[in-house]
């Protein structure tokens, strides 16, 4: 039997160890000194890094030695975790004192390898280029996509290494002759051959470069929360903590963290933030160092309230991410994958999304080895009635506490799905869902309160793409000629190319201007007449470098009416380019007459053809222009408003001052909305200040240009003028971090700031707490005019979950403590006894018992629904029942 096929057990294992003697466990980036010009030094030095593989006592790793049937089974031992024995050997040819007898006992034991029949081990024998690279492309479970094997003048497809070679050639992992003529099989395989082989295959198959990501949370101002399972830390300035999945993280007022990532992502987390990591896995790589590296893979966040800004490692110059404007392609596949989810359900949807995303993913019609390096979605941001799918590289998701929620992009590319629709946002451009169900509003230019956020955030953005630049995955070295001398590695000099992109991106959001009070890394500098950077070396000295122009984004149709002059279009004067080295800007554009030539008296579609106008740093050397299309109709059908929007009554004490919206939301005939200005009338009957009672207000509506009211649409708003005394509380809801709606007998209702002076049995408490100043509404009855002698810590509402039955509007829980109550929560929407968030009961003495108990609206008394025993930073979700 072949030596090489008693090997073939090693193609259970999923990661391959080279053992050899010595190994100090020293990570480093150049550990040997005969491997400096070798083309496979940087995967001798990633295998070491990890621990896989070491090299001999006088320093060196001999790359081109081969690899032997000892090495072999030390390599498996090592990975198998079997333990050494050398009190004995089995072969006579393996001393006692050999430095892989025990590795080889260990293996044969296990029976991994094998012995020959004469008693030997043979351990100084060396596999063969077929053998080795036959052996170690066994570990793939990936399915053979056919690669085709090269014309070669030793190796015919009918050769019994043939598949495994064909793949570990297309894939890069072996080389040929210097003619590309020979693989010579019958070759050593080397040591460098090992390394490279190995490391390319541990990083790029789907299912052996998987491995856990772990974020580090660290907290820059204020105080972060973060809960996992059954415990929550709390982490004030300069603290960090680790994040996995399942985590969530909340930021208080004034507190500014970021979530980081080994491969130099990241998520800047504003104040007021909520975000949980729901899903997240990483992909082994091999970093320009050699060093061991974790990319972000596939990371799933819900963000339900808040600010985050994002930073995607990404590369720029190999990316390949184009735009495709307006699509359906991610809720499209999701509806023909699952045809019976219904598009309120916007949980499942995310789901079927995130299902579709990860689809798309996994089965590119790639061969597996490149399925890593290609455009793809590696973040799903969940937001309340949206879904933001990122591609690379900066980008900022803002969600409002009314679900409302803005994506704008910096650099790269988000596909935003909402209401079974999804756009796709380019550079220097936002989209909006403004309200459940609703589709995506087209893209626009991003607007002035995201770019000056840009602006403010420079530095940090400038600082992320410096530090992805270094750890950045590179394009694979050549490989070393089978059977040739080592050939000299190539010296190159990375060019920041991310930190160019998104300088030029914050340059162009701040107008033009360049970025003041804003540090830059070093080997780069900026020109200082344009937004196209001058890159220096690392060797110290300056050299100028244009970016060319490699597409023009398309432009949106535009229809007008026949008669319309092209004047009146006002085409556009400007248009957006992708540059070569990733980043996107606008430049001028002028138009021809249109082909044919445009007249506006004769309907039918006009295509012009725009020549761009070049600023200064930018070629255009293929002369690529830009298009649009105008379609003259005879006549286009002017929106019409279909229905008004019911605006809430309003609740005011006497001689209160009474301040009526400006505007109201309307629904036109094309199933949009949009605001109008109203103009009120003077009440039915006339508004009087001084006299309670119900006044009935009317507005009429200002109609915007292109929009009518042929049925005379008008708003309507009630205005409730009550008496200042003798009022009862009935229940009361925080509406906002500052605020609280109380609702009064004859449900009179009023609004609250905090730390506002308040009557009618109502009272703020306020406490310290881990340095952290908490404020709580608490509601008493009017027998009990003092605040109880066990203060709570109001932060967020309380989530209570379950319940036998669905509990409506007004319903209430209290905690209480020896028949006090510390803190309630009051539903404002039909639920399981309870809202999204949580009351965190903080300021007590550790093991008081808190009771939870529940009231319907309409009931006349509390029912106790259960209790739990209170612990510092403790939280507590209960299934309540009544």
């Amino acid at each position: 039997m072949l030596s090489w096929l008693a090997l073939l057990f090693l193609c259970l294992m999923t990661s391959m160890a080279v053992a050899e003697p010595n190994n100090d466990g020293v990570l480093s980036e150049n550990q040997f000194t005969d491997v400096n010009n070798n083309p496979n030094a940087l995967f001798i030095n990633y295998l070491y890094n990890k621990g896989l593989s070491v090299g001999y006592p006088d320093g060196t790793y001999k790359p081109q030695n081969g690899l032997t049937r000892a090495e072999a089974a030390s390599l498996l031992v090592r990975v198998a975790g079997l333990k050494t024995n050398q009190s004995a050997s089995s072969f006579k040819d393996v001393p006692q004192n050999y430095w892989a007898a025990g590795a080889i006992e260990a293996a044969v034991n296990a029976g991994l390898v094998k012995g020959y029949d004469d008693g030997t081990y043979r351990p100084n024998e060396k596999l063969s280029r077929a053998e080795g690279v036959t052996l170690f492309i066994g570990l793939s479970k990936q399915p053979d996509p056919g690669t085709p094997l090269p014309f070669l003048q030793d190796i015919s497809p009918k050769h019994w290494a043939a598949r495994p070679i064909a793949i570990a050639l297309a894939a890069d992992m072996v080389g040929l002759s210097q003619d590309k003529r020979n693989f010579f099989p019958q070759s050593p395989f080397t040591r460098g051959d090992l390394a490279r082989l190995v490391g390319i295959l541990i990083t790029r198959d789907p299912d052996l470069y998987k491995t856990d990501l772990t974020g580090k949370l660290a907290v820059s101002s204020g105080i972060a929360i973060v809960a996992r399972a059954d415990t929550q830390n709390t982490y004030s300035s300069q603290a960090t903590a680790e994040i996995r999945t399942g985590d969530k993280i909340e930021t208080g007022r004034g507190c500014t963290a970021e979530l980081l990532f080994p491969d130099g992502s990241a998520i800047l987390l504003d104040e007021n933030t909520s975000l949980v990591v729901k899903e997240s896995r990483g992909r082994s790589y091999v970093q320009p160092n050699g060093l061991p590296g974790v990319e972000v893979d596939w990371l799933l966040l819900d963000l339900k309230v808040g600010t985050i800004i994002g930073a995607l490692a990404t590369d720029y110059e190999k990316s390949g991410m184009q735009n495709n404007g307006t699509r359906d392609i991610v809720a499209g596949a999701a509806q023909n994958k699952y045809p019976l989810v219904a598009a309120s359900d916007e949980d499942t949807v995310k789901g079927v999304i995130t299902d579709a995303l990860l689809a798309e993913n996994d089965q590119q019609d790639l061969p597996w080895w490149q399925t890593s390096q290609n455009s793809r979605v590696r973040v799903q941001v969940d937001m309340p009635w949206g879904v933001a799918a990122v591609r690379g590289t900066n980008w900022q998701n803002i969600v409002y506490r009314n679900g409302r929620s803005v994506t704008a992009v910096l650099t790269g590319f988000v596909h935003q799905t909402a209401g079974n629709r999804t756009v796709t946002i380019a550079p220097d451009q936002q989209s909006e869902i403004t309200q459940a169900q609703a589709a995506p509003t087209a893209t626009a230019r991003t607007g002035e309160q995201i770019r000056q956020s840009w602006v403010r955030h420079a530095q940090w953005l400038i600082d992320r793409a410096y530090e992805i630049e270094q750890r950045l995955e590179r394009q694979l070295p050549p490989t070393a000629p089978a059977i040739a001398e080592p050939a000299q590695q190539q010296q190159t000099q990375q060019q920041l190319v991310s930190v160019e992109a998104v300088y030029n991106a914050l340059v162009q959001a701040n107008g033009g201007k360049g970025l003041d009070n804003v540090t830059l890394p070093p080997t780069f500098e900026p020109q200082s007449s344009s937004t196209t950077t001058t890159l220096t070396t690392s060797g110290g000295g300056t050299g100028g470098k244009k970016s060319i122009i490699t597409e023009v984004f398309i432009l949106d149709d535009v229809t007008v009416e026949k008669g319309t002059s092209l004047n009146a279009i006002g085409l556009s004067t400007s248009v957006q380019v992708k540059l070569s080295n990733g980043s996107t800007r606008y430049v001028d554009v002028n138009w021809d007459s249109g082909t044919p030539s445009y007249n506006s008296n004769k309907t039918g579609t006009y295509q012009f053809t725009g020549t761009l106008t070049m600023p200064s740093g930018i070629t255009n050397p293929e002369n690529l222009t830009a298009t649009v299309t105008v379609i003259i109709t005879e006549t286009i059908a002017q929106p019409t408003i279909k229905s008004v929007d019911t605006i809430s009554d309003i609740q005011i004490e006497k001689s209160e001052t009474l301040e009526l919206p400006a505007s109201v939301i309307v629904e036109l005939s094309d199933n949009s909305t949009i605001s109008v200005t109203v103009n009120w009338d003077s009440g039915t009957p006339s508004y009087n200040s001084n006299k309670t009672g119900t006044y009935q207000f009317t507005g009429t509506l200002t109609m915007p240009s292109g929009i009518t009211n042929p049925e005379n649409l008008t708003a309507s708003i009630s205005v409730i003028v009550y008496a200042e005394t003798g009022l009862t509380v009935k229940f009361a809801v925080a509406v906002s971090d500052t605020k609280v709606k109380v609702t009064f007998t004859d449900n009179v209702e009023k609004t609250y700031t905090l730390g506002q002076p308040l009557q009618y049995g109502i009272n703020w408490i306020t406490v310290n707490y881990n340095g952290q100043q908490y404020t709580t509404l608490v509601i008493f009855d009017q027998e009990t005019p003092n605040p109880p002698a066990l203060p709570a810590a109001y932060y967020g509402t309380i989530t209570v979950n379950g319940g036998s039955e669905v509990a409506p509007i007004g319903t209430t829980v209290e905690a209480r403590v020896g028949g006090f109550c510390i803190a309630y929560i009051v539903t404002w929407v039909e639920n399981k006894f309870g809202t999204s968030d949580k009351l965190i009961v903080q300021g007590i003495t550790n093991g008081t018992v808190i009771e939870f108990w529940v009231k319907l609206p309409d009931a006349a008394s509390f029912v106790k629904g259960g209790s739990c025993e209170f612990k510092s930073s403790d939280l507590k979700e209960l299934d309540l029942r009544i």
